[in-house]
């Protein structure tokens, strides 16, 4: 089945593993029928091993996204908390009663705790660490741990998070046997357009559901400083724990204990969620750079100076000289307002002193290069194989080219002495002629005189870098390990809740690599290989290559790579500072140029984040449009809430493509609104009675035509497909407004 499009998302019932957790033993035998000895024949090997698998804690590797976001404040009411693995067969890789077969329901849940559930009905039931041993067998008399055997000693001995719930409080918010096999489905997308982290990832995501609606208000409703309604989300193990609908429920004791494997907490209140937060930047839209605010005192002539200096991108920095002076100099990084055009060919600049720039009228200077020079140094000499690779490669070269000398000068010593050889020579000259052939068996070149300097200048080209040396080199130029504050000097460039908007400076990006490059360099003979490297081919040799850095690694039955497209100046990219990025991992990316009258896509060169609330992407062209599309694989779970009920007021198609034009996941108006059953014979009304919203859900969708041919199952596929929300997506018009 070939990977969903972009932006499109392929909802699985489950994915069990090949074998579930616990020990296996395999009897292997053999029977000859032609042989006569039965001691012979019923020999066997038993093999015995082990099939691993989390069971009280949970790596946070295994975790991809939460919803409601960690620490996030916004109005969750109406949504159910979700948790979205990495490995598509965690939540099957356990049973839930020990020696049972594969049930075919996850062993984990998701319960969502509010102050309610607490000790007095006043606070969240706290997570407390403990060995294991105290998990299945705790100390207190009234509490009753999951019913869990066979553990050798150092597993009892490991740690582990757990919360004691109040055994009656628990039945009431736990889901039932019943529920478990709706909460757990499988999500496959296509990560094309995605961060790095996300875009490496295979496509494949499962997600465990909430079977309860957050706490609307707190009850500190109304005052100063209240965030809204604390809820706490914790995922459970359920191996071992009597649920409703199973033996041993109700647990015994007055409370029982749990093993937590992850937990995170949100604050449910009137606050902007994905489609406000992106409208929230408004007319902040801008390219990166500062604005003048206080001309207070100034001179007309200041103002237009500092302007100017501002709208190229430019900011003041303190700068403290060698001499021990402190003054103010101009500085400006690699993401520009404006367009630097890329130029065939730049001069050298051995050091990075020979790049500083200084106007003797207004007396300040601009290290902008020589800031750029003075970082490639520093990044090529914290790497020590990269360091040690570029060394050995120019005194390759060197030695390459000194080589070719000697023989020069041996060949005129030759040729000069030929006229006045005897007979007796005959020999010595032929072992000369031996010795000037080079390795492929050609006569060195003619002999022509000069130096080791006129050789390198003359030369057509010379040997490329080794490979490692052009990648490190490439994630260079695509400013990987570039400090942040290189980037964006003054933090008012890019301020709470913005989008940035910017140009790629080629000449910035040039003086990084011949820093970079500038390593070990001890002599003038290195500086003359290393002038003639960074010519005009060199700075294309590693450019062109920028393309291959956001490349998934081949597998062994991957079919060949489709041509790349040339990297292109103007590079442009933006810089996107906002609560969204921290909130939804694996935020879409798509960027657009025009090609005459019409647009196409462009190369994503770069999709990461550099912080918890900023993104950086760089595209290859000049931007026209930007979609920015929540993730597909961490869509969330909801329903309306209108009238004191939560209700849902369409249904998706689950058929296949008919000729009638309904597609699979188009939208099915129902008519009157399914309310959302709720538990309330426990006195909770906020947990969903999940068979009965199914039953609802699967006949609106007979009435309505979304299913196909006369018995579809109602798997957890089909139930994640209803109650997910429409993911949010922004379409921006790139216009290069000055801030």
């Amino acid at each position: 089945m070939p990977t969903p499009i972009p932006g499109t998302i392929r909802f699985h019932q489950k994915c069990d593993p090949p074998l579930t957790a616990g020990e296996y033993t395999v009897e292997l035998g053999q029977r000859v029928t032609q042989l006569d000895n039965q001691e012979f024949n019923n020999r066997s090997d038993p093999f015995s091993f082990t099939v691993g698998a989390p069971r009280f804690t949970l790596s946070p590797a295994d975790i991809y996204s939460v919803y409601p976001p960690d620490g996030a404040a916004g109005d969750y009411s109406n949504s159910l908390p979700h948790i979205v693995f990495t490995r598509r067969t965690l939540p099957w890789e356990r049973n839930l009663e020990q020696g049972s077969g594969t049930s075919g329901v996850p062993w984990m849940a998701l319960l969502l705790l509010s102050e309610e559930d607490g000790e007095g009905g006043k606070s969240i039931p706290p997570i407390v660490p403990r060995k294991v041993s105290e998990l299945i067998q705790p100390e207190e008399k009234d509490v009753t741990g999951p019913n869990i055997t066979g553990l050798k000693e150092f597993e009892k001995k490991d740690s582990c998070f757990t919360v004691d719930l109040d055994a009656g409080r628990f039945g009431k918010i736990a889901p039932r046997r019943a529920d478990l096999e709706y909460l757990a489905h499988v999500r496959e997308v296509n990560t094309d357009h995605k961060e790095t982290l996300s875009f490496l990832a295979d496509g494949w995501f499962s997600v465990v559901i909430g079977n309860r609606f957050p706490k609307r208000q707190s009850v500190n409703a109304g005052q100063d400083g209240d965030k809204g309604a604390e809820n706490r989300a914790i995922l459970i193990s359920l191996e071992g724990v009597p649920l409703e609908g199973m033996t041993g429920f109700p647990a015994t004791g007055k409370s029982i204990r749990l093993a937590v494997l992850a937990n995170w907490a949100f604050h449910s209140s009137k606050k902007v969620q994905f489609s406000e937060s992106m409208g929230a930047l408004g007319d902040k839209l801008h390219t990166l750079g500062l604005t003048l605010e206080k001309t207070d005192g100034a001179t007309p002539e200041a103002v237009q100076y500092v302007r100017a200096a501002f709208s190229q991108g430019f900011a003041p920095l303190n700068h403290n000289t060698r001499i021990g002076d402190t003054t103010v100099s101009w500085y400006r990084g690699p993401l520009t307002p404006i367009r630097i055009g890329r130029q065939f060919s730049y001069k050298f600049a051995a050091v990075p002193d020979g790049l500083v720039r200084y106007d003797s009228k207004k007396g300040m200077m601009d290290l902008t290069y020589a800031a750029a020079s003075q970082l490639g140094r520093l990044l090529g000499l914290q790497d020590l194989t990269f360091a040690q690779t570029l060394c050995a490669w120019r005194t390759q070269v060197q030695t390459q080219f000194k080589e070719q000398i000697r023989k020069e000068q041996l060949q005129r010593s030759v040729n000069s002495g030929a006229s006045n050889a005897g007979a007796e020579s005959k020999f010595l000259e032929s072992l000369l002629e031996s010795a000037l052939k080079t390795g492929s068996g050609n006569p060195a070149p003619p002999a022509g005189g000069g130096t080791f300097a006129s050789l390198i200048e003359n030369a057509a080209s010379i040997e490329a870098p080794p490979l490692a040396v052009r990648q490190w080199l490439t994630r260079r130029a695509l400013l990987y390990g570039v400090p942040f504050s290189y980037l964006v000097p003054d933090q008012r460039m890019l301020p709470p809740n913005s989008m940035r908007f910017f140009c790629l400076d080629p000449e910035w990006i040039k003086c990084l690599l011949e820093g970079a490059c500038s390593v070990g360099r001890s002599s003038s003979e290195e500086q003359v290989v290393d002038e003639k490297l960074r010519g005009g081919a060199f700075f294309d040799l590693v450019m062109d290559t920028c393309n291959t850095v956001r490349q998934r690694p081949a597998g062994e039955d991957a079919p060949p790579p489709a041509e790349l497209p040339r990297v292109g100046w103007p590079l442009e990219g933006f810089l996107l500072r906002s609560p969204i990025v921290e909130g939804w991992q694996g935020l879409e990316m798509e960027a657009t140029y025009w090609n005459g009258a019409e647009k196409k896509a462009a190369t994503a060169l770069r999709i990461d984040r550099l912080g918890p609330e900023i993104l950086l992407c760089i595209f290859n062209g000049p931007l026209a449009e930007i979609v920015i599309r929540q993730p597909p694989e961490g869509m969330y779970f909801g329903a309306k809430f209108e009238g004191g009920k939560y209700c849902k007021d369409i249904v998706r198609s689950v058929r296949e493509l008919q000729p009638d034009g309904l597609k699979p996941g188009q939208q099915i108006e129902v008519k009157p609104v399914i309310e959302i059953p709720l538990r309330k014979d426990n006195g909770d009304p906020r947990v969903v009675d999940v068979p009965k919203l199914v039953r609802l859900l699967s006949t609106s969708l007979k009435a309505g035509g979304g299913f196909t041919g006369k018995k579809v199952d109602f798997t957890s596929a089909v139930f994640g497909v209803q109650m997910t929300e429409s993911p949010g997506q922004v379409v921006i018009q790139v216009s290069r407004k000055q801030p």
